[in-house]
């Protein structure tokens, strides 16, 4: 399996759970432009919105899910590895920042 099939799988299990936990998450990025349109833009790397109230339980969320969290100058961003590499996260709160 290729990362970006990987960070696609993570990307579902997150969407899935964060509503589990409440939280209201929007997904931007590469895989927002898969979603939406008929265009693809690559990518691997998980890019997505949340309220900055929200970021404890978004955090407890991607901990459960293996992924190293850290704050930012936007949010949020987390890694978890896969192989010998690694499924990137970045989060944005109070505005949106598609790294």
């Amino acid at each position: 399996m290729k990362v970006e099939e990987a960070s696609l799988k993570d990307l579902e299990k997150i969407v899935r759970e964060s509503k589990t936990y409440g939280l209201k998450l929007i997904v931007i990025g590469g895989y927002a432009v898969k979603a939406y349109t008929a265009g693809y833009r690559a990518t691997k790397d998980i890019d997505c919105v949340i309220l900055k109230k929200e970021i404890g339980k978004l955090i407890a969320l991607l901990k459960s899910l293996g992924y190293e969290v850290g704050k930012t100058e936007f949010g949020l961003a987390g890694k978890r590895k896969f192989n010998n590499d690694f499924i990137d996260l970045h989060i944005s709160t109070g505005g949106i920042f598609d790294i």
